[in-house]
């Protein structure tokens, strides 16, 4: 195991951070609503304010259309109403709310595996000096500032950035359905100095018991550390794998997590070493909707390629 030592915390540095962006994730405009007041529609998208001011943090947008509870219209005269949004409270400016209720629908699309007679498109994500993936039409990039870039001679285009996630259809645009089920792909690139990391096709065969056990020990430890003080539980943990992934040589972590009271949620992170810098692949989903995500999950994995070989 080359620089063994160095590796692991290099390695093991992305399971913190990663339990850390969950829980503040999951801490995000989570103020509960107090009152039972009139239904207004927001005649378009609506940034949600903590204050009465536009220079205070935004909390969550609203969608066009979408259904709001007022619950403080003290305040309106000064142009500001507090309103309650899927059991959230924040501020918006009150020229943008209407009593009039628009017509709208918004719905998700049938699991791909669950329609073997319907013709369903895949949509290749390519990244820039990265690779690609697959993605289900279960399945949007989540909504974000995202550089892009278009390659000519290969007729591409793709994305230019270090990290991007994938989640449940309809959540970009707040659809109802979407919230009935979890899941994420998230696919990030960390970079650092030339031999920090094995090559992507190291032998595994080189890790030995030994290493693979300190290997698993030291992840493991790193996560439990990183939920403590947050919502986050781990429930089970997988042994740790060195091995290959369509040829590619990787680490497999996998365990079971818990936030708060809410179902359980698979994880599987592939770590794809490629000489200055690794590739983490983590793939999520709640155990109870394996069912609906796992045929297309491993079609996802399946599909990964790094085609910048270091």
């Amino acid at each position: 195991m080359k620089n063994g030592f160095t590796i692991l915390l290099i390695l093991t540095s992305y399971l913190t951070s990663y339990a850390q962006d969950l829980n503040n994730y999951n801490y995000q405009y989570q103020k509960t609503c107090y009152g039972t007041g009139p239904t207004y529609y927001t005649t378009r998208q609506l940034n949600v304010y903590e204050s009465m001011s536009t220079e205070s943090a935004i909390g969550t947008e609203i969608p066009r259309g979408a259904a709001v509870e007022v619950t403080n219209s003290f305040f309106g005269e000064m142009g500001w109403w507090e309103v309650c949004y899927k059991g959230e409270t924040g501020w918006v400016k009150k020229a943008y709310l209407t009593k009039k209720q628009p017509s709208q629908k918004t719905s998700i699309p049938k699991a791909s595996n669950q329609s073997p007679t319907t013709k369903v498109i895949w949509q290749r994500i390519y990244l820039k000096n990265v690779g690609y993936f697959d993605l289900p039409p279960t399945m949007e990039i989540q909504k974000g500032k995202y550089k892009e870039f278009a390659d000519e001679n290969r007729k591409i285009k793709g994305f230019d950035v270090p990290q991007i996630v994938a989640q449940q259809k309809g959540l970009n645009q707040f659809g109802k359905d979407s919230y009935e089920k979890y899941a994420r792909v998230m696919l990030e690139t960390t970079i650092g100095a030339t031999g920090d990391f094995e090559k992507l096709n190291f032998n595994i065969e080189t890790y030995t018991q030994s290493d693979i056990v300190q290997l698993n020990n030291t992840f493991k430890q790193q996560m439990q550390q990183s939920f403590r003080g947050t919502d986050l539980k781990l429930i089970e943990w997988y042994p740790l794998k060195v091995e290959k992934t369509n040829g590619m040589s990787c680490i497999h972590v996998s365990y079971k997590r818990q936030l708060q009271d809410k179902p359980y949620v698979l994880v599987h992170t592939y770590i794809f070493q490629n000489n200055d810098r690794k590739h983490t692949l983590t793939l999520s989903y709640r155990l109870l909707e394996a069912g609906y995500w796992k045929t297309d999950y491993s079609t996802i994995l399946k599909s990964f390629r790094i085609t910048n070989i270091k």
